[in-house]
């Protein structure tokens, strides 16, 4: 880029990232961006691991503008919240404590801003790292579902390795730290889209996502999933569909995604995901269910 380049936050939102967070912080300091044009902004969740101990000491001494924020436990709604609220940068770009980015994900992400004013965020391209079948059938659903999005107008974005301009997301109020868990990435994103902002996904921005490798911890997060998504259906009327998370349909759409990925990947272990599938998304609607017992969303 031959042009000044903007400033740009980087919101890091960790907990107990401990076997993680070493690569995910490496990967920061190998972008080709200028690391003066950074600003680092950790909001632990209470961990209780050592994850906080390996951020201090390896940005110690470095000349990175970065500080270490707390969410109190009030979730990550409130903690993309607090991002926000210090964030110095025109973008922030939302990494996770289990993220590997590719040397110029920031530049690229930043490129496709600069030259797309009307596009108030954009998803990156999530790849995988895989150590066995778990995270691998993960690897494979989520790099699939990322090609779906490609060049397409989106109605709704996730946080993970996406930017967002930090104008567009204070001209909608911000984050709703009434939301208790998942769902305020796909809030956000419905609000900047209304307010008459574009939602793409950028080709060129690349990440890797270090999967989950246990069936428990799969269900875990897609039961916290679906407590949130019942929230998101009460706030936003018509945008989720919880028929389609009933395993019977969940599992057709795993046969459908397993055949895709055998073609994509001419890996015999796709015959798997459909069972993969079911599974994770009878934990999504045990989670909904969860939510609407306990009334939460109901209020709104």
């Amino acid at each position: 880029m031959n042009r000044q380049l903007p400033l740009v936050t980087l919101g890091i939102c960790v907990k107990n990232n401990a076997s993680t967070i070493k690569m995910t912080i490496e990967s920061i300091l190998t972008q080709d961006f200028p690391l003066q044009n950074l600003q680092l902004i950790v909001v632990d969740g209470l961990s209780s691991d050592n994850t906080l101990d390996i951020i201090r000491t390896m940005l110690k001494d470095l000349p990175v503008n970065w500080i270490l924020l707390c969410d109190e436990g009030k979730g990550l709604a409130y903690a993309r919240e607090i991002v926000v609220n210090h964030a110095l940068g025109e973008y922030v770009i939302w990494v996770d404590g289990d993220h590997v980015l590719y040397p110029d994900f920031v530049s690229k992400h930043v490129d496709f801003m600069e030259k797309n004013p009307d596009i108030g965020g954009a998803g990156g391209v999530m790849e995988y790292i895989a150590t066995n079948i778990v995270s691998k059938l993960e690897g494979y659903s989520w790099y699939l579902y990322c090609l779906k999005r490609l060049y397409k107008d989106l109605d709704t974005l996730g946080g993970a390795g996406a930017i967002y301009r930090i104008s567009a997301v204070k001209a909608v109020g911000g984050y709703d730290t009434r939301i208790r868990g998942a769902g305020e990435d796909n809030d956000i994103s419905l609000r900047i889209k209304k307010a008459g902002w574009k939602l793409k996904m950028n080709p060129n921005a690349k990440f890797k996502h270090i999967m989950r490798t246990r069936w428990r911890s799969l269900w875990k997060e897609y039961s916290w999933w679906g407590y949130g998504s019942h929230f998101i259906s009460h706030k936003h009327s018509g945008v989720v569909n919880p028929y389609r998370f009933l395993p019977p349909i969940a599992f057709i759409a795993g046969i459908r995604l397993g055949i895709e990925a055998y073609r994509t990947f001419r890996d015999i272990s796709s015959v798997i995901i459909p069972f993969h599938y079911a599974w994770k998304r009878t934990a999504w609607i045990w989670g909904f269910l969860r939510a609407h017992i306990d009334g939460y969303g109901h209020d709104i």
